[in-house]
């Protein structure tokens, strides 16, 4: 068991990339994704501002969708329709939030493009429409027993069994292989089950990997930021305060998540809680210089920021860019190394620790 949780993560890329899946994630899907890992638990939810710190509203689900054998827990955070809104149309509608988050917002029809792409991606005779899940069903009971076939055991007589149904279907193929419908055939080399192996011809295969998918159209598809905030409220704010909720054979504990990118002390010097840090996008800070070239060797000056200024409290970068950086770059130094990371709700570790 230890084996098969140390393989998973020996390898370094692997298992320094745990914080592109781990921890909270804003999903295209209006929703918001959380993971973590806690093996010993029973229960996992998150509990913060969002849902009035309720241990029971936003828990894993059961089963592999909400928990998996190797100790993973997923919640998800459905953001909330606004009075008056219709859900969306399709299941799989998505949104930009951040990339682009102009974009879908011109009021693009979606049956509209599923049309085009339907007919720029299928032949005719290559896909087709079911009003009633039974129709496919009754079609092929019209076409073993005929529009009038029998309505009781009685009448159905003797069926022949399946291979013998198949090789007749498989003979009235032949005269049909210029169709554009795809064509199939089923592996039998004398094996007990080979019968089941269906498999598509060789040409259908080559057939429709040579068609290109056509992604722009699902691209197209999705809506822009001003398009989600109409409709929807997020299930969870920017700089909601939130922790991570377990029942353990211990008893009932509350966390700061491993993989939180924004953690702050409780006024109260209680336990610490964990900050939702998602800023709408015209808001987040761009780059507006490039690197500076340096001349010559580098002069490395070693700094504490949080500890720079004489007042009793943590300084600010502001205050070490006003205050330090001058004295620093009069003294000959061109570079700066930070020591500490100021945002750490526990300065006084330097930021060594990463789990709360």
């Amino acid at each position: 068991r230890r084996w098969e949780l140390y393989s998973r993560f020996i390898d370094l890329k692997e298992g320094s990339s745990g914080y592109e899946l781990l921890g909270m994630h804003r999903h295209r899907q209006h929703r918001v994704d959380f993971m973590d890992w806690a093996p010993g638990a029973r229960y996992c939810s998150l509990i913060g501002d969002f849902n009035q710190w309720s241990a029971t509203e936003n828990c894993a689900r059961e089963g592999h969708l909400g928990h998996d054998d190797f100790g993973y827990w997923f919640v998800i955070l459905e953001d909330k329709l606004r009075e008056g809104q219709e859900p969306d149309e399709y299941f799989f509608q998505e949104y930009n939030y951040v990339d682009d988050y102009d974009k879908g917002d011109n009021g693009v029809d979606a049956k509209d493009l599923i049309r085009r792409m339907n007919e720029e991606y299928w032949e005719p005779g290559e896909v087709t429409s079911r009003k009633s899940r039974w129709e496919t069903v009754a079609k092929l009971y019209e076409q073993m027993f005929g529009p009038n076939g029998p309505q009781t055991e009685e009448e159905l007589g003797e069926i022949p069994d399946a291979e013998t149904r198949y090789k007749n279907w498989k003979a009235t193929q032949k005269d049909e292989s210029s169709s554009s419908s795809p064509s199939y055939d089923i592996i039998d080399t004398g094996q007990e089950f080979d019968i089941f192996n269906v498999v598509t011809d060789r040409a259908s295969f080559e057939k429709f990997q040579a068609k290109a998918t056509p992604l722009a159209y699902w691209v197209e598809m999705r809506k822009g930021r001003k398009a989600w905030i109409e409709k929807y409220v997020p299930a969870i704010s920017h700089k909601d305060k939130y922790r991570i909720y377990f029942n353990t054979p211990d008893g009932a504990l509350e966390r700061v998540p491993a993989w939180a990118t924004y953690v702050l002390p409780d006024a109260e010097g209680m336990q610490s809680y964990a900050v939702h840090w998602e800023p709408p996008p015209e808001e987040i800070y761009k780059w507006r210089f490039g690197r500076p070239k340096v001349k010559g060797s580098l002069r490395i000056y070693e700094c504490h920021v949080g500890i720079s200024g004489s007042e009793q409290k943590i300084s600010s970068f502001q205050e070490f860019t006003s205050n330090v950086l001058p004295h620093i770059k009069n003294a000959g130094y061109n570079a700066v190394q930070i020591i500490g990371v100021l945002e750490h709700k526990d300065y006084s570790s330097v930021g060594y620790k990463v789990t709360l």
